[in-house]
Parts: C-alpha cells; structure tokens; sequence
C-alpha cells in the first residue's frame, strides 16, 4: 500500500438521502484538476452510507469532511447480490439458496436490485467499497459460497462469490 504524501488536501461536501445513497456530492476544496474532480464525484455517487436516524427513522442528512488519498491494490471479487426492503423478504430469499435453488432464480424473484433482471450479477468489484463489516464477510467466503444476509443502509442484502482475484 503506497500512501500519497504530496497529495492536496481535499475536502468534500454530501447530501444523503434516507436510504444511504449520496444525492449529491460537491468538492469544498478539491485537486485542481477539473477531469479527475469530475471523475472522483461521478464515483462518489455510487457511495453507499448508513442513514442518519431521528429516533428510529432513517433521514436524509448534508456531511462535510476532508478526503485522505490512498493508492491501494483493489481487493476484486466477482459478486451476485440480492437486495430487499425488509428482513422478511431477504429471509425467505436466503432460505430458497439454503434449500438448493439457484441463487440467480432467487435473486431474479426477489432481490429490487437493478441487477435482479441479470439474476443479481455484479461483476468484478472491489470490496473495499462496502462497508467494513460487509467488506470482512466476504473476505472470508470461498468461491460459490453465499454471505447470510446483512444490512447496508436501509437495504437488506446477501451476496454470492462467483469468483475471487483476477
């Protein structure tokens, strides 16, 4: 892992909505370089956060903090993912793969996922962009093995390994 030394100091502003989704994302001091700030905001969309919450309900929120450059070898799997709204839908999902149909049925007939039409298929991805705790669950999964299912943001998800490296 190198560390940029000489890297600027950058600042970023987001709006998150309920879901954890990144509404909006505004350099407050970025590189100076037009194309790869325009870049860089056009992957931060993608970014996924845990809500804010007022008691108990998830709210949309504005964050502001400063962004620390790191070029880092990417940690590649090949990932399907079945994503729900609620913890029932993701438990009968996870229960069809335990009893032995395939996971890209399952995901086709439950996951609300853009990828549910492809039978959850993501692709090669690396796993740094989730969250730790999801990041280090499927770290430790093998080819073919299926992740319980787990909370990102507002979305209950699970996630089958289809391949590891490349």
């Amino acid at each position: 892992m190198a560390i940029a030394t000489d890297a600027p100091k950058l600042e970023i502003q987001l709006d998150i909505d309920a879901a954890g989704g990144v509404t909006l994302a505004q350099f407050v001091r970025g590189t100076g370089d037009t194309a790869w700030n325009a870049e860089a905001l056009r992957r931060i969309l993608s970014w996924k956060f845990i809500p804010a919450m007022m008691g108990q309900k998830p709210v949309p929120t504005t964050v502001r903090f400063p962004i620390h450059l790191q070029f880092l070898d990417p940690i590649l799997l090949s990932l399907s993912e079945i994503e729900c709204d609620t913890r029932d839908c993701i438990d009968s999902a996870y229960d069809a793969v335990r009893r032995g149909e395939e996971f890209d049925s399952v995901a086709f007939r439950y996951s609300g996922a853009k990828t549910a039409v492809e039978g959850g298929r993501i692709g090669w991805v690396d796993v740094r962009r989730y969250p730790a705790e999801i990041r280090e669950r499927l770290m430790t999964l093998r080819k073919g093995e299926v992740s319980p299912p787990m909370t990102l943001g507002a979305k209950y998800v699970m996630f089958k390994v289809m391949g590891k490296g490349r």
